[in-house]
């Protein structure tokens, strides 16, 4: 084992057997689990940076990795494989400690990863569940999912949950007031507590620990939200030095006579919430992948759908603020994959439909300009740019140089009225 080089804050390793695999290693004074971090932009020292004061208090060696990117699930396998190794070769950790997290595509490569090796022990969802449907999920040890209330992802965390619980896979899901994006420090810091099993570790001070998530539970009850203030609840009663009084909290919420009629309310706006998901899912994937015309009127149809929903229940907005963040961020996610491998039809049909459910900003436009820029096609280039124009663009040199391949830096900032 190497020599303890804590102290040293975050650092850039090479892996001994693999030069080009690389992560970010903080090394905490006393150690004996490691938590693995597979980031979907490739960020290895983002989330150990993040949680490094956790790091501290639990005694885990923190690794995340900076080759683990979307798009590339045998990234995922690779690093985590040259992870582990070069971790478990360097410092003593316990095997019964050893887990993964990841965000959004992270967490998916971190489920399937999960299921392969059964040297994890533990897997902490952030922001996305599994990335196959049929997976045997009775391989998974212990499951812990952390989603924000306002992440598109928000209905499928919330059926893993119900379904690790019919599968009888421990598992807990603990929501954070925020979109798709790694969890809050304290947030993830519960899971970790969960993970090690809180009830048995006596240096935990239950009270303090918890009391920001009650607070955050009490402060559900006072908007209206009873039967999602009671999900939560329900859930840190799965962490034993708290079930006392989340258990407390949870039956007050079932006593309030509103209850049964927030519950129905909730589960209605998520029933909405799927089939709109799906929905577009299902007509975007047939338009990329299967090369269908794009119909102006039946993708403003489905914006108009999903906008309707915010004149409904509080649920129904909250279901509608994540329908949009979904077809805006898939839009977004395919335009930059399609773009990045000078597929420029392809990007230019991701640019196209974001256009229409986020029609009064510059975004859509600017990206379909940025397509045809890829095409070579200066006129539909310069005609796009316009209309982001005319939607709040403003000038950056940025602008000129994703154009440069068709308009001089001349022509774009004429088209700024420069």
């Amino acid at each position: 084992m190497a020599q303890n080089e804590a102290g040293l804050g975050i650092q850039r390793i090479k892996c001994s057997v693999d030069t080009t695999q690389q992560y970010a290693l903080y090394l905490p004074a006393k150690h004996n689990a490691l938590l693995i971090f597979l980031d979907p932009g490739a960020r290895g020292d983002m989330p150990v940076r993040e949680y490094a004061s956790l790091a501290d208090q639990y005694g885990i060696v923190m690794a995340g990795s900076f080759n683990s990117r979307n798009f590339d699930g045998n990234s995922s396998v690779a690093s985590f494989v040259a992870v582990y190794n070069d971790v478990t070769n360097r410092y003593a950790i316990d095997a019964d400690k050893i887990w993964l997290t990841g965000f959004s595509g992270g967490a998916r490569a971190a489920c399937s990863i999960g299921l392969m090796y059964p040297e994890v022990k533990g897997i902490i969802g952030c922001g996305a569940g599994f990335a196959d449907d049929n997976a045997d999920v009775t391989k998974i040890s212990r499951y812990a999912g952390i989603v924000g209330i306002g992440d598109m992802n928000f209905t499928e965390l919330f059926d893993n949950s119900h379904y690790l619980d019919e599968k009888k896979v421990g598992n807990i899901l603990l929501t954070f007031n925020g979109g798709h994006v790694w969890p809050p420090e304290k947030i993830f810091g519960l899971a970790i507590e969960w993970l090690l099993g809180a009830g048995n570790n006596p240096s935990l001070t239950a009270i303090k620990k918890s009391e920001f998530f009650l607070t955050k539970i009490r402060q559900s009850v006072d908007s209206g939200f009873l039967y999602a203030a009671c999900l939560d609840a329900v859930q840190l009663a799965k962490i034993p030095v708290y079930k006392n009084s989340a258990d407390s909290l949870s039956e007050n919420i079932r006593a309030n006579k509103k209850f049964k009629a927030d519950s129905l309310s909730f589960l209605q706006a998520l029933f909405e919430e799927k089939n709109r998901m799906n929905e577009f899912s299902i007509a975007f994937s047939n338009t990329i992948n299967n090369n269908e015309k794009i119909i102006a009127d039946d993708w403003v149809i489905k914006a108009r759908a999903i906008a309707a929903m915010k004149k409904g229940s509080t649920y129904g907005r909250r279901s509608a603020e994540r329908c949009f963040d979904h077809a805006t961020r898939v839009c977004q996610e395919h335009f930059s994959m399609f773009f990045g491998k000078s597929d420029y039809y392809g990007s230019l049909k991701a640019a196209t439909i974001l256009s229409y459910f986020v029609p009064e900003q510059p975004d859509g436009y600017y990206l379909m300009a940025r397509a045809y820029s890829g095409l070579k096609d200066k006129r539909e280039c310069g005609r796009m740019l316009k209309e982001a124009v005319k939607r709040g663009l403003t000038f950056s040199k940025r602008i000129v140089l994703s154009l440069q391949t068709v308009l001089t830096e001349e022509e774009v900032e004429t088209i700024f009225g420069k």
